[in-house]
């Protein structure tokens, strides 16, 4: 998510989701292994980006679901506002000089 966007989840201890994630119905979250992929097709070159990682245990139990998406791959959506309690680590994003994200350990 955006800088911008985490201060106003982190002012209102819940986030609702980007427009895309509203008018989806659900947030669009991906697994470890697909952040590479969702920062290079939707994210390239953005440098006002932070990167949550979340503990699904902390999530509301019923709305995190494993769904078909991109290419035929199953990724997390979900269904209500993310709580702040389930945020486990934040990493400001920085950009390689090709304009790929690094992505830290």
């Amino acid at each position: 998510m955006t800088r911008e966007e985490w201060a106003v989840f982190r002012s209102q201890g819940s986030f609702a989701g980007s427009s895309l994630d509203q008018s989806s119905g659900y947030i669009h979250l991906s697994s470890a292994a697909q952040v590479p992929g969702t920062l290079e097709k939707y994210f390239h070159g953005r440098k006002d980006l932070v990167l949550l990682s979340l503990d699904q245990q902390k999530l509301v139990p019923g709305f995190l679901k494993w769904e078909i998406s991109r290419d035929n791959e199953k990724f997390p959506h979900y269904y209500a506002d993310l709580p702040l309690g389930g945020v486990v680590r934040v990493d400001d994003l920085e950009l390689e000089q090709n304009g790929r994200h690094i992505i830290p350990l």
